[in-house]
């Protein structure tokens, strides 16, 4: 960045005194700042005092990028150093995995020397709030790197502190005498070769090698996601994308005359998304940046997970369905592929994955984050061949077969016909009926078939009266309710994800069915890798 395009360095003085004596809100207000002169033209992101926040060489983001403070704070720390100067900082933890700070980790493992980098257990800032008695539920790190150009065979020493007890002048002296630590060292080469993502580096070799077989086993995401490939291959495109600008304000709960978009829940015990509100199709919708457009909705077969506080991916069927803030799609009209990805999203094997990769310690609030970015980086399919086609065609049967499990309404195995009345009080399973209580008055309803599933319903349901309005029990609500049978789609899931994992580690399977489903789990189980997926 030129000189001139800076703005004063008096406007930043304060960020080099004593940061962890800086306040939130003035750590805030300098962001904006940035932010305005950024605006103004004088400053871009991919040059903020020499470091390119946005966007690594190898890899252009489409969208606008937004780096937390401290990445603005490693960013002028390092152009105050002299040559061979060295800068400490205490920071989150997301910086090994924010799929935004891959430009940080660029540029500390290409233009600097790290020297150390020191993760811990628990919590270490304490004593906020008015009382001074609060934990801060953050992750912490401190890394060490001095103003060089590594070496060939730079080493980082990686040391991990593992007391979760200890408040942090504890860890800070233990680590000076070399006590309550684990360390190894790894080539800073590493770090540069992997800036994606640097959580690898707390995990032990046992979860190292298992993910570098599970690389050689498999093939690229973009088989599916790349157009052409993916028309040459499954005869269809399939659209990775983000969520829509649709106002929360401006969608109803209730069915509209007009022409409507569908707005999916991704809150569900099941697998299955539900539909929780409409939106106007002649209304303008806002097209985020980098995304492809209304044309998500026109596919029928959907892929739906949340990007915060993600907990497993959804599947829905039907046109005209939009994700709306903060969920991601998968979307085609191949529903046999997308059935088949569904399942492999949600293996065992893959969730194991992205957790371990993505999750960051003691960042409890988050969970972990997953958007495009990391899943189309860290996700990768089976490779099919005449030989294992097989299990694959077992795969998407048995998942038809576990989502087809969440079509079951109570009014599936309960026969309510004759039932005059719309509101009850009370109910409960007696005998062979399911019986509605109102105003001491009762009315049996026969139960068609499968009373034990009847019975686990109403038992999850009768203590939950937010399900019904005005904390009545609605006939109509009643009826539509998921009589979902848990048990069986568990035996089923387990099932499956032992399939995918035979796909993934060269399981030998002869032949498929649930009546073989032990048989395959032996095989599994003696790969030294199956108890580390189930673990």
């Amino acid at each position: 960045m030129k000189e001139s395009m800076r703005p004063p360095r008096r406007r930043f003085d304060f960020v080099i005194g004593n940061p962890p004596y800086i306040s939130y809100n003035e750590c805030s207000k300098q962001k904006i700042l940035i932010f305005e002169l950024m605006k103004q033209g004088k400053y871009k992101l991919s040059d903020i005092y020499g470091v390119n926040l946005h966007s690594t060489p190898n890899r252009r983001k489409k969208y606008s990028p937004k780096p937390n403070l401290y990445a603005f704070f490693i960013a002028f720390g390092i152009s105050l150093l002299k040559d061979a100067g060295k800068l400490c900082y205490i920071i989150p933890q997301t910086v090994l995995v924010n799929n935004d700070f891959d430009t940080i980790r660029y540029h500390l493992s290409k233009f600097t020397t790290i020297n150390k980098i020191i993760t811990f257990s628990g919590k270490m800032f304490l004593g906020r709030g008015l009382r001074q008695n609060k934990p801060v539920i953050t992750s912490s790190l401190i890394f060490v790197v001095s103003k060089d150009v590594p070496k060939i065979l730079s080493e980082v020493e990686i040391l991990h502190y593992n007391d979760s007890k200890d408040d942090i002048e504890e860890c800070l002296k233990n680590i000076s005498n070399g006590k309550k630590i684990s360390k190894k060292k790894i080539l800073q080469s590493k770090l540069l070769k992997n800036v994606e993502n640097w959580n690898f580096i707390l995990q032990g070799k046992s979860f190292l090698a298992f993910y570098e077989e599970y690389k050689r086993n498999a093939e690229d995401i973009s088989i599916y996601y790349d157009h052409q490939l993916a028309k040459d291959k499954f005869k269809d495109n399939f659209y990775f994308d983000g969520s829509t600008n649709i106002p929360k304000k401006d969608i109803s709960t209730q069915l509209l005359d007009e022409e409507c978009y569908m707005i999916p829940e991704l809150k569900s015990s099941g697998y299955r998304a539900r539909i929780n509100g409409y939106f106007p199709k002649n209304k303008k919708i806002k097209i985020a940046e980098g995304s492809q457009g209304l044309i998500i909705a026109k596919s029928k077969y959907k892929i739906l997970w949340k990007y915060i506080n993600f907990d497993k991916f959804y599947f829905l069927e039907g046109e005209s369905i939009l994700p709306i803030y903060q969920q991601y799609c998968i979307t085609s009209n191949n529903g046999d592929e997308i059935k088949y990805l569904f399942s492999i999203l949600n293996s065992s094997t893959v969730l194991m994955i992205l957790q371990t990769l993505l999750k960051v310690r003691n960042e409890e609030k988050l969970n972990f984050l997953l958007g495009l970015t990391p899943l189309k980086q860290f996700v990768r399919i089976p490779k099919i061949t005449e030989d294992n086609q097989f299990i694959k065609d077992e795969i998407i049967k048995k998942t038809e077969e576990m989502l087809a499990l969440e079509d079951v309404a109570l009014a599936d195995l309960v026969d309510f016909s004759g039932v005059m009345i719309q509101k009850f009080d009370e109910m409960e399973v007696a005998d062979n009926n399911l019986v509605l209580a109102k105003d001491n008055k009762e009315i049996k309803c026969k139960i068609k078939k499968d009373k034990n599933l009847v019975e686990k319903t109403i038992k999850d349901i009768s203590g939950n009266k937010r399900l019904f309005k005005d904390k009545q029990i609605i006939l109509s609500e009643l009826k539509s309710l998921p009589a979902i049978d848990f048990e069986k789609q568990k035996e089923i899931k387990d099932y499956i994800d032992d399939l995918v994992f035979a796909l993934y580690f060269n399981v030998p399977v002869k032949k498929v069915g649930l009546s073989k489903a032990r048989e395959i789990k032996k095989e599994c189980e003696k790969n030294k890798f199956y108890k580390l997926v189930k673990s």
